[in-house]
């Protein structure tokens, strides 16, 4: 039996809130090194928390993996890339 639905929506106790975040940023740092070990992927992760606190993870250089995804998606917008696969990036701000 597995847990039950979580409502997506603004945890309004601060302490509740900062807990909440502090366990999905660690959760999600792992899950990035796993992507990273098991699928040999190159991640980067930037969080940035509601306070301002910077939290990254990279497999490589950060910048380097930055620098990589700003030249991909210029040229895919000019379509200059054939045969690539698709790339997911998701943002994440905490309010």
């Amino acid at each position: 039996m597995g847990r039950g639905k979580v409502v997506l929506e603004r945890i309004e106790n601060k302490i509740n809130r900062q807990v909440s975040f502090s366990k999905r940023r660690n959760g999600l740092l792992k899950k990035a090194y796993e992507l990273h070990v098991l699928c040999d992927a190159e991640v980067g992760l930037i969080i940035f928390s509601s306070r301002g606190k910077l939290y990254e993870f990279g497999s490589s250089d950060l910048n380097t993996i930055v620098e990589r995804y700003r030249q991909s998606t210029y040229a895919l917008q000019n379509n200059n890339v054939e045969g690539e696969e698709p790339q997911v990036c998701l943002f994440y701000s905490s309010p």
